[in-house]
């Protein structure tokens, strides 16, 4: 992308990952995960928001972080979907439905092509494309890199996801975990041209 790590010594960082035991108890409103009768954090905790200062940033409309390359905010579920509830979230002392209405995507603009890079799509990976597509209209689709959170699709859930994201036709599709390996099936299936999957120590040259 004409970037040069050595010119560049800021970091972004979408998401923030924390995991506690659940026998420590829930501390503040954020994120938690579900599965049957067990219970973790995996949310950002306040005082961790709270010690990056002026470093964090609250995005909630397109906002250009350097040339070319913009955050976008959650993209609204226009394809009828909910998210898993597994993944909750506390608000007033209640256990909720986690919506992700935080989840951000970075989309990068260079040669009238656009990259879009997701982090758990948990808003649905249709949604996240379409959504950038909508704010940059006219513009080939580069590549779609990130983590499809198709884990917990099936049957014509996953093969509705896989065919939205292949009818946007985007040249190059990078995928990892959160995309599972059903998930990684049905964009083989789906997909003119072979999705890579990502792994540590991966290099992507867009």
């Amino acid at each position: 992308m004409g970037m040069r790590a050595d010119e560049h010594r800021s970091m972004l960082v979408t998401a923030l990952v924390d995991d506690y035991s659940p026998q420590r108890g829930f501390r503040g409103e954020h994120g938690l995960s579900r599965s049957g009768e067990n219970t973790r954090e995996i949310g950002l905790h306040p005082a961790a928001l709270a010690a990056a200062g002026s470093r964090a940033l609250v995005v909630k409309d397109l906002r250009e972080i350097a040339s070319g390359a913009w955050l976008a905010p959650a993209a609204a579920r226009k394809d009828g979907s909910t998210a898993s509830e597994r993944y909750r979230r506390i608000r007033a002392g209640v256990e909720l439905r986690d919506e992700f209405e935080e989840e951000l995507s970075l989309l990068v603009v260079e040669g009238g092509a656009l990259s879009i890079f997701t982090g758990c799509a948990h808003r649905g990976i249709g949604n996240i494309v379409a959504d950038a597509l909508s704010r940059f209209p006219g513009l080939r689709l580069n590549a779609v890199i990130g983590g499809f959170h198709l884990v917990d699709a099936r049957g014509e859930d996953l093969e509705r996801a896989s065919s939205d994201l292949a009818g946007r036709r985007p040249e190059r599709v990078f995928c990892s975990h959160c995309t599972g390996m059903p998930g990684y099936a049905a964009l083989l299936r789906a997909l003119p041209t072979e999705p890579r999957w990502l792994h540590c120590g991966a290099a992507v040259e867009l």
